[in-house]
């Protein structure tokens, strides 16, 4: 996969809007962090969800593409999702108990591979049908065209697990000890860490229209090539030793982030 490009939400949405164009060598993928902030799913503040979707069988995945009216046998699923408990994938995301003066205690993902499986299946009958009950109808007009264009853009996502977090939550240390700056809202700052820690992962190359997601990205080791529209491209720092999920990984990503660090406060 180390031949793709990690696009995240500023320029996906961005695309979508016609402010910039998305061209070159692929294949794409997305981040389904970045899909639940396209999407609305996330609350708009602290670490809740607006809504969840329902995690579906395949073969069930398969009829739902624009057959709105099967998610009213699901209506109680959506409405628990509203309210966190609907059954669905989740990842407990547990930080250093030394966080929590900075905002990061432990809080729950949901539904990120229930995400990836209905954006695969081209299931965008369903995501917009719950968005619709949950939040309102013109949400969920919104988020449908914005899952059929990044269907039709063939945006593959690629969903979040307990790898990314991990290495997602080393660089979250590293952030506050060099004392970066974060976002007013900690999660929209953890998101740029996920995201981040997906292309690190999986050796992608990466665009970003996020100031904070730039500065990071280039504090882990990737290197700027371009600058368009708004829009940095970033290559992945040298071959990251061992498999995306080896020890040997999270290793060089941490020992590349102090490196860099060390050397900006000797510049200074």
């Amino acid at each position: 996969m180390a031949d793709g490009v990690l696009l995240d939400t500023n320029v996906l949405s961005m695309w979508h809007s016609g402010t910039c164009e998305v061209s070159g060598p692929g294949p794409y993928y997305a981040s389904t962090t970045t899909l639940q902030e396209l999407y609305s799913m996330q609350s708009l503040q602290g670490w809740g969800y607006r809504y969840l979707l329902p995690t579906l069988a395949r073969q069930h995945l398969g009829g739902l593409s624009d057959a709105e009216h099967l998610v009213e046998v699901h209506r109680a699923h959506v409405l628990e999702g509203r309210a966190g408990r609907t059954r669905t994938d989740k990842l407990l995301i547990n930080f250093p108990a030394r966080l929590a003066s900075h905002g990061f205690a432990a809080y729950v993902e949901k539904s990120h591979q229930a995400l990836a499986n209905a954006q695969n299946a081209r299931a965008f009958g369903l995501i917009e049908a719950v968005a619709s009950v949950a939040i309102d109808r013109s949400i969920g007009r919104v988020v449908g065209v914005r899952a059929r264009f990044l269907g039709d853009a063939e945006v593959a996502p690629l969903p979040l697990t307990m790898s990314e977090v991990a290495i997602a939550v080393d660089l979250l240390q590293e952030v506050l000890r060099a004392g970066v700056n974060l976002k007013r809202n900690r999660r929209n700052s953890f998101n740029d860490l996920l995201i981040l820690a997906t292309a690190l992962r999986w050796g992608l190359r990466l665009r970003t229209g996020d100031r904070l997601l730039l500065e990071l990205a280039v504090r882990a080791g990737m290197i700027p090539t371009d600058d368009a529209d708004g829009v940095v491209s970033l290559m992945p720092p040298d071959a990251i030793a061992g498999a995306p999920d080896s020890p040997e990984s999270k290793r060089y990503i941490n020992t590349r982030w102090r490196a860099r660090r060390r050397l900006g406060q000797h510049r200074r």
